[in-house]
């Protein structure tokens, strides 16, 4: 079982690269759809896949909590890229879906009780996972897009776009 400890270093981890993503909204600029190559993601597409996630934790997390033997989807992220258009979608818009699904499962961490981070699903592609481990693996996830996010900018200003 994780500890206090463990738990609110998750949520922690969590604020801090909630406020680093919803930075990366704005730091972009004119630059925001800058590709490396064609078959790369933008800063945006980042966003939007950054943002995609964010609502599937937070369903994955609900289901886990509330159901009796949840089970928990997977999804295709170069699919839902590929179909999902986030080349569209305003940045606004995204940035304040991220912002609040963020907000709200910090608030939701927050409140639930200690013996509820040990309850169990069965996630399509990784099998047996608890609460605390879909917080990880979430935070684990955005430390790679940020990375990702820090490379496309540092890309992008290069070619002095």
């Amino acid at each position: 079982m994780p500890t206090a400890r463990e738990i609110d270093e998750q949520i922690t981890f969590l604020q801090e690269t909630g406020r680093k993503i919803s930075e990366c909204f704005s730091a972009f600029g004119s630059r925001i759809d800058f590709k490396p190559a064609p078959e790369k993601w933008s800063a945006r597409q980042v966003l939007h896949h950054l943002t995609d996630s964010e609502i599937v934790l937070a369903y994955r997390l609900r289901t886990l909590l509330s159901d009796a033997e949840p089970k928990l989807k997977a999804f295709d992220q170069n699919l839902w890229s590929a179909t999902l258009a986030p080349e569209l979608e305003e940045l606004a818009l995204l940035k304040s879906c991220f912002e609040a699904n963020r907000n709200l499962t910090i608030r939701l961490l927050k409140k639930i009780p200690a013996g509820l981070w040990e309850k169990k699903g069965i996630h399509e592609e990784a099998g047996e996972m608890r609460a605390y481990d879909l917080v990880v693996r979430n935070t684990t996830h955005c430390l790679k897009h940020l990375e990702q996010l820090q490379k496309l900018n540092e890309a992008s200003q290069a070619m002095k776009i």
